[in-house]
């Protein structure tokens, strides 16, 4: 396994920490409205790193992207302690304080606060796909003229946001599976506009991930059963769902027949299909098609006719309208 590339940021903004990683990633930043960016190239990785900065202390990074080796940001300096709030859609994140270390994995969310002065580390790994928001919530910006006592959270972090009495202990909370605040995660990435709409949309949505975080905390603290299971079984029966469509390619079932082999009703296994997957479960079939056909013409050994029919495509002009959509060049002319 090949060792971290380390960098150091020293600033607890997220624009100044995009910024820091661009400069010493030796790449261009870009500036969209109150988004700036750096693509990733090779041989460092491949999609972006992003920032985004709202106007009342509440700011975040968010990483669309693929990386060849790992990475470990190093936040140091005397800092103000932002609250931190993780989401993770897509891949793992290694947290390391001068309080303690945790991971936040797939479909997980986490708030973070109290963990003290010094090194605040995250590991990002290597030959991974990841897609989180890390949002920071600073909290003598973003608090200062709201009266904390109607923020009717459960006190631990009350305290935490008014920066009293943390004491030796960290504030952590990490929920198992939260898909709302995942789905923001890809709203964000999904929407296709630029400038202003798409700086106002993702504030929004950051927003709209701090309050389901914060909500779900809240709820968690107030339920005799903090771990409510029914999340967990969704999530594998949406995993089940998917297993059944990957191995009937040639002839998937319908989405009412897939909703009853599953257990679960249309419009739960739609909605959580796409916030596990990214995408509804017509546009990940389709796409899961597209790839197996890319890799039998790369085989050379069927026809593209036969490899139409392989990965359940009856009419071939169809298969290949879909397939210049999905890589730019007709199946012939595939590579």
């Amino acid at each position: 396994m090949r060792a971290p590339k380390i960098i150091e940021v020293k600033k607890d903004d997220a624009p100044a920490m995009v910024a820091d990683v661009a400069r010493q990633l030796r790449l261009p930043l870009d500036l969209d409205c109150n988004k700036a960016f750096l693509q990733l190239v090779e041989p460092i990785g491949q999609g972006e790193i992003m920032s985004y900065e709202t106007t009342q202390g509440l700011d975040c990074i968010m990483l669309d992207c693929y990386l060849e080796q790992p990475i470990e940001l190093r936040l140091q300096g005397n800092f103000a302690q932002p609250l931190i709030m993780i989401t993770v859609a897509r891949g793992r994140v290694e947290v390391a304080t001068q309080k303690g270390k945790f991971a936040v994995n797939e479909l997980q969310g986490t708030i973070h606060g109290a963990y003290g002065q010094g090194e605040y580390t995250m590991k990002l790994p290597g030959k991974v796909k990841l897609l989180m928001l890390i949002t920071l919530v600073h909290r003598k910006t973003f608090f200062q003229e709201i009266s904390c006592g109607i923020l009717q959270v459960p006190p631990e972090l009350l305290q935490v946001i008014k920066g009293k009495n943390l004491g030796k202990r960290q504030f952590l909370f990490q929920d198992i599976y939260h898909l709302p605040a995942v789905d923001q995660v890809h709203s964000v990435i999904d929407h296709q506009e630029t400038g202003l709409l798409h700086s106002t949309h993702a504030s929004a949505a950051l927003y709209q991930n701090m309050y389901l975080l914060l909500n779900e905390y809240k709820r968690v603290q107030g339920s005799k059963n903090s771990r409510l299971v029914r999340d967990v079984q969704k999530i594998e029966t949406i995993r089940a769902a998917e297993t059944i469509l990957v191995s009937h390619l040639q002839d998937p079932p319908t989405i009412p027949m897939l909703s009853k082999m599953v257990g679960i009703n249309q419009q739960t296994l739609k909605t959580g299909f796409r916030q596990l997957y990214g995408k509804t479960i017509n546009n990940y079939l389709n796409d899961l098609r597209l790839e197996q056909a890319g890799i039998l013409i790369s085989a050379g050994e069927l026809s593209i006719g036969e490899i139409a029919n392989a990965v359940g495509y009856s009419n071939g002009g169809y298969f290949s309208r879909k397939f210049k959509q999905k890589y730019g060049v007709t199946p012939s002319k595939f590579a």
